[in-house]
């Protein structure tokens, strides 16, 4: 009988189990605690949000790209969860974040401007989060 269990015993193999056991065990508890939600950030409260809002001419470009043109100098591009093709043209105000966006590789071989212009950053595309868009009759 001793001899029947310990043949049973060598054939399953159990430090190979317990291996395997012990390995689930570790990657389900680091699967739970990277799942977890956290309610508050770790760097503590989170930073207030700069609502503005903007009135400009929408245009959209060949790439179905949306810009929120405000005069000829200033322009910003548009991030909507909505489709922002009905108000191509149409003169709107919009109530959103503006957020800075490069576009380029921040490392580029040019040579560097010690005096770059004051609101203008080579590559960098002022983008415009949308919230709420309202038409203004003219």
């Amino acid at each position: 009988m001793m001899l029947r269990m310990k043949t049973i015993f060598e054939k399953l193999n159990i430090k190979a189990v317990l291996i395997a056991a012990y390995i689930l065990i570790v990657l389900m508890f680091s699967a739970i605690s990277k799942a977890q939600v956290s309610l508050d950030p770790v760097l503590g409260d989170k930073p207030a949000l700069a609502l503005s809002v903007v009135s400009g001419q929408i245009a959209m470009t060949p790439d179905f790209d949306f810009y929120l043109v405000v005069s000829e100098s200033e322009y910003y591009q548009l991030a909507a969860n909505i489709d922002l093709s009905p108000y191509n043209g149409q003169f709107v105000a919009i109530d959103g974040v503006k957020v800075m966006s490069k576009t380029e590789p921040s490392s580029s071989f040019n040579t560097v401007d010690p005096l770059p212009r004051a609101n203008e950053a080579e590559g960098v595309v002022k983008t415009l989060v949308v919230l709420g868009i309202r038409e203004l009759v003219n």
